[in-house]
């Protein structure tokens, strides 16, 4: 899960959620980054850069509630590997389970999201803040 924590430069740090297409098989769980594709929502890989975040838990239908991700969002999300090796500045690749993405990973070839901040993280499951 990806959670939006702060907007660089701005007093809130909500953003504004808007109502995108999607398949409907798909089933988003909260905070998962996906692409916007064929003006639908749709999962991403290890390597792409997600343009938005779901906001609704498990919708139903044809549409599901999101908010685009603008590069003055910083998000907190969990490394699945060990951080050690990783520094400020870092890109690294997201960790898919079941289609989605639900966390970062420690490896740093083909990365997108990139580490604004390893708050202490030392072990896996650690959290830390990233960016698009």
């Amino acid at each position: 899960m990806f959670k939006l924590i702060k907007i660089l430069n701005s007093g809130v740090n909500v953003a504004e959620p808007m109502l995108f297409k999607k398949d409907k098989a798909s089933v988003f769980a909260i905070g998962t980054p996906v692409k916007l594709e064929g003006g639908k929502l749709v999962n991403v890989d290890a390597t792409t850069a997600p343009t938005h975040i779901i906001t609704e838990e498990g919708a139903s239908g044809e549409s599901v509630y999101a908010h685009e991700i603008t590069s003055d969002m910083i998000f907190e999300t969990v490394v699945t590997e060990d951080p050690s090796a990783l520094s400020v500045g870092d890109a690294v690749t997201l960790e898919i389970e079941n289609g989605a993405a639900i966390a970062v990973s420690a490896t740093t070839e083909g990365g997108s999201a990139k580490i604004y901040d390893l708050a202490g993280a030392r072990e896996i499951g650690d959290s830390v803040y990233v960016r698009f």
